[in-house]
């Protein structure tokens, strides 16, 4: 798990829906963390997450479990706020995981081909 250290932070969403852009504060020149979508293991919401990292959550928190064991925490000015936030990014995960598996089960999209039916 990571230390708790509380910072306010931007979130960009690449175009391709693949990666969240994490951006400690609010300069160009801000230290920035891109986390692809598939390693985002789990979405808590809340004071779920307390049991399982190192950060301090509370009832307006969202919290990210990331695949390498480590965690990024949240932490909204109101409910609706906060579960716009863990819904949309958990639709966008999912839909990321899906489009993977997708890719894996047909291996004519991996390299780009498209299928052509021919009359």
């Amino acid at each position: 798990a990571l230390s708790a250290r509380t910072s306010r932070c931007l979130l960009f969403l690449d175009r391709k829906l693949s990666a969240l852009t994490l951006a400690r504060g609010v300069n160009n020149d801000s230290k920035k963390r891109t986390v692809p979508l598939e390693d985002i293991r789990e979405v808590l919401v809340g004071e779920d997450a307390s049991d399982e990292v190192d950060l301090p959550v509370d009832g307006q928190c969202v919290t990210l479990l990331l695949s390498d064991g480590s965690a990024v925490g949240f932490r909204f000015d109101d409910i609706e706020e906060r579960d716009t936030f863990a819904l949309c990014i958990s639709m966008f995960v999912d839909g990321r995981k899906g489009e993977i598996n997708r890719r894996r089960q047909d291996p004519e999209r991996r390299k780009g081909s498209r299928k052509v039916n021919r009359v």
